[in-house]
């Protein structure tokens, strides 16, 4: 099992890749069983402020749920969407 900090830096990596992340941000964490498979679900706000920022951006929290095996992102979910999960067998 992989511990919450390690999940969290799968969560914050893969958004970083795919996202191109910045700014601050917040997370929460939880771990859960979600289609027979132990999740730690990383719930992550990111706020963009700055200097040269000419408004403040608040986006809307994206979950990342990462395998609590093997520590990879096995899916992504916003407040909007629906969990899809891919299997990491």
């Amino acid at each position: 099992m992989i511990t919450d900090a390690e999940a969290i830096a799968a969560a914050l990596r893969f958004a970083g890749e795919r996202l191109d992340m910045q700014g601050e941000v917040d997370i929460e964490t939880r771990r859960e069983r979600v289609a027979a498979a132990d999740v730690v679900t990383v719930r992550v706000r990111e706020r963009q402020t700055g200097p040269d920022a000419w408004m403040e951006i608040d986006w809307a929290p994206v979950s990342y749920f990462v395998d609590a095996n093997c520590g990879a992102v096995i899916g992504v979910a916003t407040e909007r969407s629906t969990p899809m999960l891919r299997r990491s067998d």
